[in-house]
């Protein structure tokens, strides 16, 4: 119940409104941390998925964010299919 409401945040979490164009359509329910260097966790209590890219980028002129959402949209996918499939 600590991580319910609208709020961006809540105990020290991210929340999809805190970072809409990265999360994409995580839903709600959803939270997770997103790191300076590129990493991310993003977990879905509700499909039992954790999601983490661990990264190291080292030109910081260049934005972490489309690779981030690449990174999320597959990993739902692949639950998808998981799921699917009976797994």
């Amino acid at each position: 119940r600590a991580l319910e409401g609208e709020e961006p945040y809540a105990l020290g979490w991210w929340r999809p409104s805190a970072a809409p164009e990265t999360v994409g359509d995580w839903g709600p329910g959803t939270f997770g941390m997103i790191g300076f260097t590129g990493g991310i966790v993003w977990i879905d209590p509700g499909s039992e998925l954790t999601a983490a890219l661990l990264a190291h980028r080292v030109d910081s002129s260049r934005s972490p964010v489309s690779y981030r959402r690449r990174f999320l949209e597959r990993a739902r996918t692949f639950s998808s299919r998981d799921a699917a499939d009976g797994e």
